[in-house]
């Protein structure tokens, strides 16, 4: 269970994450996107404080989109914005921000170039996007990544959301976070108050506790490496008695 800190950690930029479809609320597919995209933000600085599932419903989709953008620093939705009857991000993010959904003709000409005669009207309804977004495009990327405000659209299929995720990484940055733990052998009911205490002298840290078999890691973050690695220090002490054989 996370004991989450005060000022330094909550100063850091934030970010949530979307989950569009049925087949995960289902259970037919498992998620593979969100603890990808949770490290990666992670490791550029940028805390993911909240993620949120929803269906394959341009309500849903949009009353959550208005609602994570106005209390994150970003937003990345994953999934819905194929050429299907089922791909409903895009309407939902248009009408959380009031916008119409036009084609762009980037997007248009692209899908010209690449398919010539074999485009059909399913192909070009991935042209049509929120009324003034940008597209997020790297060298080398074939296809750019919508943004509308502080909201990125990504696909939901893992290896894609990867490729893309990789083009508009540079666009994510805080400063850097850091991690230092410690495992002890000890049931969490029994350190509970000396982590308790240990998070309260230590407002600026985020401090977790994990059971893992025999064992509960317990992990400090923060943005201040040396103030990491002095808390983590003082943590050793504090529960000696219970440190787990290495």
């Amino acid at each position: 269970m996370a004991r989450p800190g005060g000022a330094s950690v909550s100063s850091s930029p934030t970010a949530a994450i979307l989950l569009v479809g049925n087949e995960l609320l289902s259970g037919r597919v498992r998620d593979e996107n969100l603890p990808f995209l949770a490290a990666e933000l992670w490791r550029r600085g940028v805390r993911v404080t909240r993620a949120l599932v929803v269906r394959d419903d341009v309500e849903a989709i949009a009353r959550a989109v208005r609602e994570l953008s106005g209390e994150h620093t970003y937003v990345i939705t994953t999934g819905g914005i194929g050429p299907t009857h089922d791909d409903r991000t895009i309407a939902g993010v248009a009408q959380a921000f009031g916008l119409r959904v036009v084609e762009d003709p980037t997007l248009a000409s692209l899908i010209r170039n690449h398919l010539g005669d074999r485009a059909t009207p399913a192909h070009f309804r991935m042209a049509r996007i929120p009324e003034g977004a940008a597209l997020e495009r790297e060298p080398g990327s074939r296809w750019p990544v919508v943004r509308v405000r502080n909201v990125f659209l990504l696909p939901g299929v893992p290896e894609l959301v990867r490729r893309k995720f990789a083009a508009i990484a540079p666009r994510f940055s805080g400063r850097p976070l850091h991690r230092g733990q410690i495992e002890l052998a000890a049931e969490e009911a029994e350190i509970a108050p000396v982590l308790d205490r240990f998070a309260e002298e230590h407002p600026d840290l985020e401090v977790g506790s994990y059971p893992d078999g025999p064992v509960v890691l317990v992990t400090v973050e923060g943005p201040d490496r040396e103030g990491v690695e002095r808390a983590v220090e003082r943590l050793r002490r504090l529960t000696s008695r219970w440190r787990a054989p290495s």
